[in-house]
């Protein structure tokens, strides 16, 4: 799967496109899926990367979904600096 950044709050220059994978969990609408992207500085300097796990529900129709996350962030020598949690929503983009 891929990501890519959408929060105004946040400037798309201090951090990559996301990639990672997902899979089907227990039942039709319950997946689990990972993700990392690179994390940059105003300079442009890498200053890490950030990954995501999460356990995603899809709502009745299937056009939406609720997800509960785990965000671990890691500097560029790969050791760990922060961990947060994280909720997320996301509805189906197109026709």
């Amino acid at each position: 799967m891929s990501e890519w950044l959408t929060n105004a709050a946040v400037l798309p220059t201090l951090r990559g496109p996301g990639h990672g994978a997902w899979q089907k969990a227990t039942a039709w609408q319950h997946y689990t899926y990972s993700i990392i992207f690179n994390r940059y500085d105003e300079s442009g300097m890498l200053t890490g990367t950030q990954e995501g796990k999460a356990e995603l529900v899809l709502g009745d129709s299937g056009d939406e979904y609720t997800a509960t996350s785990l965000v671990r962030i890691f500097d560029v020598d790969g050791i760990q600096v922060s961990t947060n949690c994280a909720s997320v929503e996301g509805t189906r983009y197109g026709g």
